[in-house]
């Protein structure tokens, strides 16, 4: 899990102990552990991203928050009522918030937003995305007579350590790419989503290294309906050790044009 999604869920879990009565009261925070635990929710959507995978510890924050309205601020009943209110609160409380933790650990451990391993070698990596056009040549594959062909490439290079260092996401158009794979192995179209928030080791704004006049350079061809950031780990390693490589998405058979419609004439 990332940092702050691991947060909410240690918060989520100190509420439910809190609203279980298996830990006192005594301390102000305590009582505020619900609003609190909502605002690291909240905090989380913003900083790291939302994910489909966290939705049921989403929804459980929201419902302790509504469970702690309830007991702070619901009109006081004479007799036994307030004492049967927050039994049933507190059952309530724990029942949803044991499952919305389950369901959302174990969601978030078996899909989870990886990281690439270091590179071994000694060079930076810089990568490059290309949307290439030759309008001398036309699109077989394509139902529009005219097209032109369109190659979308992409190039990662040696580099010398660049002064930002923002990594460079695994996917550029990572929406459309997901929920194409995702509709070519018959899952949901949000399932693969999360891989969105992926980035590599990679750079977009470092300068070519020219410790060397010249680097050998490798073609990486991806597999049918694969799409060319696919063996980016081990594309990493092989630059960081002083090679280039360029990979394309083969028009028309990488993931995102076979998870396409069939073109039809009108």
């Amino acid at each position: 899990m990332r940092p702050v999604e691991s947060l909410v869920v240690h918060a989520l879990l100190l509420t439910l102990l809190v609203f279980s009565a298996l830990m006192p009261r005594t301390a102000s925070w305590m009582q505020l552990s619900a609003p609190g635990t909502l605002l690291i929710a909240v905090g989380q959507v913003l900083v790291e991203g939302a994910r489909w995978l966290m939705i049921p510890a989403y929804i459980i924050a929201g419902v302790l928050l509504l469970i702690w309205l309830f007991q702070t601020t619901g009109p006081a009943r004479p007799g036994s009522a307030p004492m049967a209110r927050g039994r049933l609160a507190r059952l309530i409380a724990t029942g949803l918030a044991t499952l919305g933790l389950a369901v959302a650990v174990a969601l978030s451990m078996a899909l989870p937003v990886f990281r690439f391993p270091l590179p071994t070698g000694p060079w930076a990596i810089g990568a490059a995305v290309y949307h290439w056009t030759d309008p001398g040549r036309a699109e077989i594959f394509s139902a529009d007579p005219v097209a032109p062909r369109e190659v979308m490439a992409q190039i990662w290079y040696t580099a010398t350590e660049p002064l930002v260092t923002e990594p460079a996401p695994y996917v550029q158009d990572a929406a459309a790419l997901w929920a194409a794979q995702a509709r070519l192995h018959g899952l949901p179209p949000f399932a693969l989503m999360h891989l969105g928030y992926v980035t590599t080791n990679a750079t977009q704004v470092a300068p070519v290294s020219n410790e060397r006049p010249a680097y050998p350079v490798l073609v990486f061809l991806e597999g049918l309906t694969g799409y060319r950031q696919m063996s980016s780990f081990q594309v990493e390693h092989l630059v960081s050790h002083g090679y280039i490589v360029m990979a394309i998405d083969h028009p028309y058979v990488a993931a995102m044009d076979l998870a396409r419609p069939p073109v039809t004439d009108a």
